[in-house]
């Protein structure tokens, strides 16, 4: 019953049963039972770090009872843990493990392994994995699922402590699912903390700090246990940090160290008192960040690598805000070595360094150190696991890139400056379209000069930042440079004007607004002198532009119109990426998929044109060389097995679900079948195309969240990870009649010839001439491309 009562997290409760429980059999004749009972009560106390353990421990039992004995030792290395002896540690709880298993304590024996692998994963990481493969075994053959979910998170940990961060969430996903089928509460909160850890570092805060309240809810609740109460408090304090929120981190990193007062538990005073005096040197309280790190330093292990390597980087920054530049240099390079096995110490080390050699104005070191601060970033990008969060991980870096940018423009390196823009850029996809992740080779401008040339083009490249925001002009015969302003200012304007437009339904042309005129001044004046009426125009937007249709932008001169009049317009993830192939075009035999007209299902009736526009496009390509997938047919698995990689073009008319907290959850919505009705974007990843175009008509297809590092991440990207070269997809919900009319009006052009870019915006300005001059009926369709623009 106590023992249940553990890990339900009932703290209070188990410690009173224990209590109970050794008075009960203390003068007994089953005196095993009250070493037993005292045992709980000491690994409660540990668990707690409330400092009561120590005398608990203080005699072992008598040899003669074994399970107790092997309990005792396993108990006293978390002891000596703590007290930082680890050496000495691991041989006690090694021995008590041994003592398990020679008489197949096979529960005692798992925990144990639990135990040494917790506090190994701060030491030896291989070692700590090979402890916790171990005990997982040994979980799973004897069907012990409470420390089958302990184990897991163990391992979990090892790949979090290495910065896997996209590694560790499966092993905290299945250890939750044992903690909730076992009833073990606090299982359950570890395994949501940890959770909540990695989200962090995946850089999807949003999740994390869900989460993270969730995890101090639970450790506010009567019972709690002050350590873990700390912890929770403390990752709170981490997650508002990295979103900006300083003062409230303070508050967060104050109730953790409230919790647990350092005599208890050196280390997590450490991790707080650290936490604490980055956030009070955000905000300008120097001296008593000094004081709380010099404190962190005194309590903390120094055998913990990452511990010692962020407070040496903690005394670094202090010395930079204080111009002591030298100081700062030496500490940043002790941070370095300190950290030689912690990614994310080291990334931060470099940029400090390359921040510090930039004041001093010697731009070789700064470049240096800038480009081994990226090279650890883009490399620990690459080894999360799955493109689900090597996505998000970027976004949460992206002020690195920032600050190296701003560096090098103001030494006038613009041309470098763009290539290290450019890697920032769609990493994910640059690696799978092109092989490898964008490598800052130096041919990258003169490259993209070629194909502009080539294809009597002009690239417009945006670079939106909290200080200096740029417009690069990229023509045949140079590179132009124009300053924006800040990404905020441009965010609040593109919102503005959004709501006009979409929400509101309003047409620019005949109510004006301030919004929409800085948007076109400040976005496209600057670049009218190299775009004549015609011009193919390559756009890679940044942060809000991705959900700015630019087209839909009034030019007042001479008379006022949309900008959809003036050039050809399409969208690309990055420079990169645009490659040489004239538009990836006709390179097989034009075949169509079509899929739609779905059956309704809740909350997505019948859309009431898409059987009309599935009619209307059938038409323009020859029967044999055309599927249609129409009604009850129209669902996931039929796409699956229609072999999708042999059609050059693909078509859904459907309703599509944008989810903006996990864009690759996103749906379109299909027919019911035994798949389901919903294909996600993250199935079609999973489902290789060779489409030159994949045509999304339903709602908010190209994405609702942008990621920086990546762009919007929806439909579009997924096609593009999945193999297609053109995407053409809405930013906004679209009306369903006047979508059918453009995609009758597109496909019959690019049947006649036309390129996709020339075919969209034709039957786009067809609606205008028609007198559908809305941009919210003409304007959410976009074309993602990944090819150069040709003539």
């Amino acid at each position: 019953m106590a023992v249940e009562l553990y890990h339900q997290g009932q703290f209070g409760a188990a410690e009173k049963e224990a209590e109970a429980g050794c008075k009960r059999f203390e003068k007994g004749p089953e005196q095993e039972w009250f070493w037993n009972f005292k045992l709980l009560r000491a690994e409660i106390d540990l668990f707690g770090a409330r400092g009561n353990a120590q005398q608990l421990l203080a005699a072992a039992p008598p040899a003669e009872y074994r399970l107790p004995s092997a309990t005792y030792k396993i108990l006293r290395g978390w002891q000596l843990s703590r007290a930082q002896h680890s050496d000495d540690a691991e041989k006690m709880a090694l021995a008590g493990i041994a003592e398990a298993q020679a008489i197949g304590a096979y529960e005692t024996e798992a925990d144990g392994e639990i135990l040494l692998a917790s506090w190994l994963v701060y030491l030896d990481l291989s070692k700590a994995d090979d402890v916790a493969q171990r005990a997982l075994a040994l979980a799973t053959a004897h069907h012990l699922e409470y420390e089958r979910g302990a184990a897991l998170v163990n391992l979990g940990m090892v790949r979090l402590k290495r910065e896997h961060y996209g590694d560790a969430l499966p092993y905290f996903e299945d250890a939750l699912a044992s903690a909730k089928r076992k009833g073990a509460k606090r299982l359950e909160i570890a395994a949501t903390q940890d959770l909540a850890d990695s989200y962090s570092g995946l850089g999807d805060i949003e999740r994390a700090l869900k989460m993270q309240l969730q995890v101090v809810a639970a450790n506010e609740q009567k019972g709690g246990v002050a350590t873990q109460a700390s912890v929770a408090y403390f990752e709170l304090g981490n997650l508002y940090l990295e979103s900006g929120d300083a003062r409230r981190a303070i508050t967060a990193y104050q109730a953790a160290l409230k919790s647990v007062p350092q005599k208890n538990d050196s280390s997590q005073f450490a991790q707080s008192a650290s936490g604490l005096a980055q956030a009070l040197a955000m905000v300008g309280e120097l001296d008593r960040a000094a004081y709380y790190n010099t404190k962190a330093f005194e309590a903390c292990n120094r055998g913990d690598a990452e511990q010692v390597a962020f407070l040496t980087l903690n005394e670094a920054d202090l010395a930079a805000r204080r111009n002591q530049d030298a100081q700062a240099i030496r500490r940043y390079g002790d941070a370095l070595a300190a950290g030689e096995n912690v990614p994310s110490a080291r990334w931060e080390a470099y940029a400090g360094l390359g921040r510090e050699y930039a004041k001093a104005r010697n731009v070789k070191l700064a470049s240096s150190n800038f480009e081994q601060a990226l090279g650890v970033i883009e490399q620990n990008r690459a080894d999360q696991l799955t493109s689900r969060y090597q996505i998000a991980f970027l976004s949460n870096l992206i002020r690195v890139y920032q600050e190296y940018v701003s560096i090098l423009m103001k030494e006038g390196q613009a041309e470098k400056a763009i290539e290290v823009a450019d890697s920032s850029r769609a990493s994910v996809l640059a690696q799978t379209i092109n092989g490898r992740a964008p490598v800052r080779s130096g041919r990258l401008v003169r490259d993209a000069q070629s194909e502009a040339k080539l294809g009597r083009a002009v690239f417009l490249f945006y670079w939106l930042a909290p200080g200096h925001s740029y417009l690069w002009i990229l023509t045949g015969d140079g590179v132009k440079t124009i300053e924006l302003p800040d990404e905020a200012a441009v965010g609040e304007d593109v919102k503005t004007y959004l709501a006009r437009v979409v929400d509101e339904k309003r047409d620019p042309l005949k109510a004006p607004n301030g919004a929409g005129e800085r948007l076109y001044k400040e976005l496209i004046r600057p670049a009218e002198a190299w775009i004549q009426r015609g011009t193919r125009v390559a756009i890679i937007p940044d942060g809000p532009l991705h959900n700015l249709n630019f087209e839909m932008l009034v030019n007042d001169e001479p008379a006022p119109h949309y900008w959809v009049e003036d050039a050809v317009i399409s969208i690309a993830p990055s420079l990169s990426i645009l490659t040489s192939a004239s538009e990836g075009r006709r390179q097989k035999r034009e075949s169509l998929l079509l899929i739609g007209d779905s059956e309704p299902v809740p909350e997505y009736p019948r859309l009431p044109q898409a059987a009309v526009e599935l009619e209307d496009i059938e038409q323009h390509f020859p029967p044999s060389e055309t599927t249609v997938y129409q009604g009850k047919a129209a669902t996931v698995d039929s796409y699956r097995t229609a072999d999708p990689k042999k059609f050059s073009s693909i078509h859904f008319a459907a309703h599509a679900q944008a989810n903006q907290q996990s864009p690759l959850d996103s749906a379109i919505i299909l027919s019911p079948g035994p798949g389901g009705y919903k294909l996600y974007a993250r199935d079609v990843l999973d489902i290789p195309v060779t489409a030159d175009l994949v045509t999304i008509s339903g709602c908010s297809g190209a994405g609702t969240r942008a990621f920086s590092g990546e762009g919007l991440v929806g439909f579009a990207w997924a096609f593009f990870e999945a193999g297609a070269r053109n995407v053409v997809t809405s930013l906004w919900d679209a009306d369903d009649r006047r979508t059918a009319e453009l995609m009758n009006r597109f496909y019959g052009r690019v049947r006649g010839g036309e390129p996709y870019a020339t075919a969209l915006r034709e039957a786009k300005l067809e609606m205008l001439r028609s007198g559908t001059s809305k941009p919210y009926y003409w304007a959410p369709f976009q074309l993602y491309t990944r090819d150069a623009p040709r003539s």
